[in-house]
């Protein structure tokens, strides 16, 4: 490395130094769904596998419909589990997660859909 301002510049450097940049992960999988019912409050649980490499958060998204275009709800978690209370009671939810890491979003694993109770 050598800095220059104008017309004059300094000499190289001697150090140098490697940065190890980690590859986008690839998508979650084994992705499973559960839900539950208890005093008129709906809960849905979803687990999935950590996918090989670095990752530092996983993206949850939930929608009602399979395109993910309606009433989708996102949340961030740094876990391998999400759980959400609070859905509408005999309504199909359509659910999936994202790995994510310091070079970027892995694609989306597989969608799953689960009525509530």
């Amino acid at each position: 490395v050598k800095a220059m301002n104008g017309t004059v510049s300094s000499a190289y450097s001697n150090d140098s130094s490697k940065i190890n940049v980690p590859v986008i992960p690839p998508a979650p999988t084994g992705l499973q769904v559960s839900t539950s019912r208890s005093g008129g409050n709906d809960t849905v649980t979803m687990n999935w596998s950590k996918p090989a490499g670095s990752i530092t958060s996983y993206v949850v998204q939930y929608a009602t419909n399979s395109t993910f275009t309606q009433n989708v709800v996102t949340s961030t978690v740094n876990t391998t589990t999400f759980v959400k209370s609070g859905f509408t009671r005999n309504r199909t939810y359509y659910l999936r997660v994202q790995a994510v890491n310091q070079s970027g979003s892995s694609s989306w694993s597989n969608s799953v859909s689960v009525r509530t109770p």
